[in-house]
């Protein structure tokens, strides 16, 4: 069983690899950047593409196919908002993608709480964050405007997502629990990075392609987590 999973995940891993390739190819390849929006929707649906193979194969149930359905499709649906805010710089589809990943952080948080309850453990690293968050913006003097408020909530949340994964990790000790972990640990960084690619005044390709590169790699492991278990 375990070796026919390997399988799978290695063949879904390839699928996800090409059209990572595709969404690489709208970054670098000057005539392709115009296509950039569609590499993040396909990548995206990448992302759910695998999830819902892994939740049919792995005999996941119905209700926590739910549970776990809701923050996929959030980053989806934000992933392009973000996409339509690299092209055109608009501050409305910058505030919708904050706020749909928003919803989709909480809604992974919500899944790891149905496998252990919320703890008071669990608080002591987003309440930090947000502190970290503040200097951060402030040593590095980013330009963060009216939009100072969405971040520093965002950054709480997607701390709770990383401490929460790692928790669990810690308890179970199981092979689902470490990836879990690991993919938390890569959305984490990923967001962080965020911080330099948008309000940075001086970008770079490298750290656009970190912050992609993370994600997508994080988004990759929680799909494949029916298949872990």
């Amino acid at each position: 069983m375990l070796m026919n999973s390997m399988v799978i995940i290695l063949g879904l891993a390839f699928f996800y690899m090409v059209c990572f390739s595709f969404l690489t190819a709208t970054v670098f390849a000057e005539k392709m950047r115009n296509k950039y929006v569609l590499g993040k929707a396909v990548q995206s649906a990448a992302f759910l593409l695998v999830f819902c193979v892994a939740t049919q194969i792995g005999k996941e149930e119905g209700e926590s196919f739910l549970i776990m359905l809701w923050p996929f499709l959030c980053c989806f649906v934000g992933d392009i908002l973000m996409g339509c805010y690299n092209r055109t710089r608009k501050k409305p589809y910058f505030v919708g993608g904050v706020v749909t990943f928003l919803s989709g952080h909480i809604g992974f948080v919500y899944w790891l709480c149905s496998m252990q309850r919320l703890q008071w453990v669990d608080f002591i690293l987003p309440a930090c964050a947000i502190f970290l968050s503040i200097g951060i913006i402030h040593k590095n003097k980013l330009h963060t405007g009216s939009l100072k408020p969405f971040i520093l909530t965002y950054s709480m949340f997607v701390s709770m997502l990383f401490s929460k994964s790692m928790h669990i990790a810690l308890v179970d000790r199981n092979v689902a629990a470490v990836v879990t972990a690991v993919a938390a640990t890569l959305f984490w960084t990923s967001d962080v990075s965020i911080l330099f690619l948008y309000f940075k005044k001086q970008k770079t390709k490298k750290v656009q392609m970190f912050n992609l590169a993370t994600y997508y790699i994080g988004m990759f492991l929680f799909a494949i987590y029916p298949l872990l278990g």
